[in-house]
């Protein structure tokens, strides 16, 4: 009825406009309490698009991470829509669904059919463990850095086709604006030398020295990243060995089975082989490699699992991070590809295996349609997750309950709304009455605020009980109590804030607040010029610290 490329062109539209609807949720999303403040919304470098700005992106990191080219396309957005939510979200999604075209032509020109190439582009694109990447605004980088990545598998496939030398420079192009965008490109001239393998061409000397430069280009790049992030073996020899399967296997049980997304996974405890969850990822790694012994001679199942392999192995973990996820489903993005093309293969060859069964083919088909729908609500139902702050750290808490970090950030964002300010106020009302202890003669609505507030403060005590360390945590407990006209529990938080981080201003701020709230202006003297040294420049913090002085001086 249609011509190849019609039919091409159909599949493709197809798969985009089930991907587009998969992920329509999140283009009413909001920023989210959980880095993009700091890439976007506090991000002083993307306020512009003049000479400074850009070379302040190209010679800085966000959170030690060296993504100019990701900065770059916020300070875009930023400069046509200020910060429109809308309009981050969107470009995401375009972006996914860009890298999802280009899995389709991907598998093409690898040799899958038509149909197949379409069964791989669809799960690709609506894969839930997908949505963290594409819903959350900070993960630019995923899409940004897939569609260079991807662009210069398709650009190397032409070369090994024609063989013309521009093909190649466009490849180490593409590669080095993948890099740009994010440090996993890294991966990339393993891949290729994959795709060497997958496409017959003999490995020999000049197929690794026309990758030299690449190499070298984006490892440079990637050490300015990977040197703030370089990670050591865990507490124990047995405790990396175990934990770094764990890892590898995590990663495809989210991809088979993608049940429970969060964004803050935590490493089953103990650590120990008797625990079934590292019993088993021992168990599923060794039954990986006996079946790439087993399948060496079937090239797509090698190619699945070895770009696998070869795009994730620089985030297996032989340690518990606390700084970075051990874990995460957005380091799967890319990794995931070689399985989606091998999932649209073998649909396919069941398919052509039952030529003739009616009732065999209409089961096959019924199945992927159930699995796809099924796909496409969870990811569905994971974009409205990913929405709004308040959404995400309720929903970790619900899994995770002593998640230090979903503890925090939930308290933060249920503080600022009407309700709980309504609440806090009160409680300070109440805390200068002097009544704070003695609630029997309070009204009802008066006792259920100091409760909200309690509540409030409940979470950010859970988080310090369970990461001591947590000097956020401590730090927005000093700024409620402060708030509630709890001073002598506030300066207690701000200074536990500073034992753990004797430069955070912030803390040094607040406790000047603190110590004027109380009428003692020489130790908010002392507190503000302590903020004022870390921050010479200030000159909010000057005009502060001039006021204290006056105001020290009028009393005494």
């Amino acid at each position: 009825m249609f011509s190849s490329q019609k039919r091409s062109i159909l599949i493709v539209v197809a798969v985009v406009l089930v991907s587009f609807i998969s992920y329509w949720p999140i283009l009413n999303g909001e920023f989210l309490l959980w880095d993009d403040d700091v890439h976007v919304l506090e991000n002083i470098t993307i306020r512009g698009l003049d000479l400074e700005h850009v070379l302040e992106m190209f010679t800085s990191t966000v959170n030690k991470i060296y993504i100019p080219l990701t900065s770059l396309s916020f300070a875009l957005e930023h400069h046509f829509s200020g910060y429109d939510p809308f309009v981050y979200h969107l470009d995401n999604v375009l972006l996914h669904l860009l890298v999802v075209v280009m899995v389709f032509f991907l598998g093409r020109k690898l040799g899958l059919s038509q149909a197949a190439a379409g069964l791989a582009a669809l799960i690709f694109g609506i894969h839930p463990i997908h949505v963290e990447s594409v819903a959350w605004i900070t993960e630019r980088k995923d899409v940004l850095y897939a569609a260079f990545y991807m662009a210069a598998l398709l650009t190397y496939l032409r070369y090994l086709e024609e063989k013309r030398s521009y093909w190649l420079l466009a490849t180490t192009m593409l590669g080095i604006l993948s890099m740009l965008a994010k440090p996993m490109a890294l991966s990339l001239p393993l891949i290729l030398i994959l795709l060497d393998w997958f496409k017959g061409r003999p490995l020999n000397r000049q197929a690794f020295i026309e990758k030299l430069p690449l190499g070298i280009i984006i490892g440079g790049i990637a050490w300015i990243s990977y040197a703030a992030h370089a990670r050591i073996p865990g507490e124990s020899v047995v405790q990396s060995v175990l934990i770094w399967p764990w890892t590898f296997t995590f990663y495809l049980r989210q991809f088979f089975f993608p049940y429970i997304s969060v964004p803050l996974y935590r490493l089953a405890k103990p650590v120990l082989l008797t625990n079934p969850e590292y019993f088993l990822s021992l168990a599923v790694l060794v039954l990986v490699v006996l079946a790439l012994a087993r399948l060496r001679r079937h090239k797509w199942f090698v190619f699945a699992v070895l770009f696998y392999f070869l795009s994730i192995f620089f985030l297996l973990r032989f340690d518990e991070t606390k700084d970075v996820n051990t874990v995460a489903d957005r380091f799967m993005y890319l990794p995931g590809l070689g399985l989606c093309l091998l999932l649209g293969l073998g649909v396919e060859r069941l398919w052509m295996k039952c030529h003739g069964k009616n009732l065999a083919q209409g089961m096959i088909v019924a199945g992927f349609v159930v699995l796809a729908a099924a796909f496409s609500y969870k990811t569905f139902r994971q974009c409205y997750v990913w929405r709004d702050s308040m959404s995400l750290w309720r929903h970790d808490l619900k899994y995770y309950p002593d998640e230090p970090l979903a503890l925090n950030n939930f308290a933060v964002v249920l503080g600022k709304t009407k309700e709980f300010q309504d609440a806090q106020k009160e409680y300070k009302q109440v805390m200068r009455s002097g009544l704070a202890e003695v609630q029997k003669g309070l009204a009802p609505e008066v006792v259920a605020n100091i409760r909200k507030v309690d509540y409030l403060i409940g979470f950010y005590q859970r988080a310090v009980k369970v990461e001591p360390g947590y000097m956020d945590a401590h730090y927005n407990l000093g700024d409620l109590y402060a708030r509630v006209g709890r001073f002598p529990d506030a300066v207690g938080a701000y200074k536990k804030a500073l034992e753990i981080d004797p430069k955070f201003k912030d803390a040094h701020c607040g406790l000047g607040d603190v110590y004027v709230e109380v009428g003692d202006e020489r130790q908010a003297i002392f507190a503000y010029e302590q903020a004022l040294r870390l921050n010479p420049d200030d000159k909010d913090l000057h005009v502060i610290v001039v006021k204290a002085y006056t105001k020290a001086i009028k009393k005494n």
